[in-house]
């Protein structure tokens, strides 16, 4: 039978592949004992088109050396199979970036779906690895909640630096230190408004969290905690906090900005305009401001 009888060229394209160890499509030349590799077929229907309206060059005479022959200039070119791909990629990544790339991913869920949208499997489909390798770098969902946590707690203190920044005016200068003290209280509640999400799994972990962790960091490595103990710190210095008041108060001040960003995110307060919350927050800084004296 020659190579351009239709019936007779897929038979025949299915030996060749046989022959040559190649299987182009499901179900040719998947034939028993025939050793298969799979290839690359995004643009194989193509190729065989192409092969189809070649093979009218092998003659009426055409065998199957001419198929074999015509299958290996059709598939020559095809990629690495997906297993190779796959380990080709392993490879590449660097160490540790299956683990970033977990939390990345359960930190851009979280800004919308809070702390419930932090799941490993999830997580694991939206990095590409199998679910599996999730728990080579999280013992649990608990685990992974507490770094997505953490991560949090790093945007929020990256706002809190910049807002310290951009306040005017030497250390020490005590209106200046007060200005920075509002500047945190300021981001603070600008991050629970902005990113609820994010904010409500910040404090959604399962276990002690370390919030006091990098405290002896400068800028940017503070942890929220240690900006607020910072800008309280500097008002001692600047003779405005009686530094015998000083231990233990960047908990009552904490708690009071943290309430109104609560209050502020749900019932009752979450509907209300904004120069009406811009009033409460200016309410809550003054408060604070005059609990220092």
């Amino acid at each position: 039978m020659r190579v351009g009888d239709g019936e007779g060229f897929q038979r025949r394209l299915g030996q060749a592949s046989c022959l040559g160890g190649l299987a182009p499509v499901a179900g040719v030349g998947e034939k028993p004992g025939c050793a298969r590799r799979v290839v690359d077929d995004r643009d194989f229907e193509e190729r065989v088109s192409r092969a189809l309206a070649a093979e009218q060059l092998l003659g009426e005479e055409g065998d199957l050396v001419d198929a074999v022959h015509l299958l290996y200039s059709v598939v020559v070119t095809t990629g690495p199979s997906a297993a190779e791909a796959h380990q080709a990629e392993r490879r590449r990544r660097p160490r540790g970036a299956v683990r970033d790339g977990l939390i990345a991913a359960r930190i851009e869920l979280a800004r919308t779906g809070g702390p419930d949208a932090v799941v490993l499997r999830g997580a694991t489909r939206m990095v590409g690895v199998v679910p599996n390798a999730a728990y080579r770098h999280f013992a649990d969902r608990d685990e992974l909640l507490a770094a997505v946590c953490a991560a949090a707690m790093r945007e929020l203190a990256a706002r809190m630096a910049a807002g310290v920044a951009a306040v005017l005016g030497q250390y020490g200068d005590p209106a200046a230190a007060l200005r920075r003290l509002d500047a945190i209280g300021a981001a603070y509640l600008a991050f629970a408004r902005e990113e609820p999400g994010l904010f409500a799994t910040a404090f959604a972990v399962p276990q002690q969290h370390g919030y006091d962790t990098a405290e002896g960091g400068t800028g940017p490595e503070r942890t929220p905690l240690g900006h607020l103990r910072a800008a309280l710190d500097e008002l001692v210095d600047a003779g405005v906090l009686d530094r015998r008041r000083r231990d233990g108060i960047e908990f009552p001040i904490w708690s009071a900005v943290h309430g109104l960003a609560v209050l502020a995110g749900s019932e009752p307060l979450r509907d209300i305009p904004d120069a009406t919350r811009r009033h409460l927050e200016e309410l809550t800084f003054a408060f604070i401001g005059e609990g220092l004296a």
